[in-house]
């Protein structure tokens, strides 16, 4: 193999390592948005279940329960969304996603959010 060649690949894989990082740090800051979103609306269920702990209480608490679950659903369809767009279609349908993002993510999701760290803060604050 020519030395261009050997350059040619190795700027090639150097020009993927770089792509595969921003891919990375954009899935880490959704991840930490989305993180986000669901401690603010399970803050918003912490208000709701105070204020519905009595069935008689009315309509409005529903409302405000019904906001939370859109809320929720939306932000768990978008990440499935995501998620399906970075794995491998099988012919049967199934979908296979790489063993580097299963123990990214897997750390990830140990990880709790610190709104201490800005980076976290930032992220979950981010404007869509």
């Amino acid at each position: 193999m020519s030395d261009q060649k050997l350059q040619a690949d190795l700027d090639a894989a150097n020009l993927r390592i770089k792509e595969l990082k921003l891919d990375f740090k954009a899935m880490r800051s959704e991840a930490i948005r989305l993180e986000g979103e669901v401690l603010k609306a399970a803050g918003e269920v912490e208000e709701l279940s105070d204020a519905t702990h009595h069935p008689t209480q009315g309509r409005p608490e529903r409302r405000k329960e019904d906001e939370f679950l859109r809320k929720a659903r939306k932000a768990w369809s978008e990440w499935v969304l995501h998620l399906f767009e970075l794995t491998t279609l099988s012919p049967d349908g199934s979908r296979t996603l790489s063993a580097e993002l299963v123990r990214r993510w897997g750390r990830l999701a140990t990880t709790p959010f610190d709104p201490e760290n800005p980076t976290d803060y930032q992220a979950s604050n981010a404007p869509r």
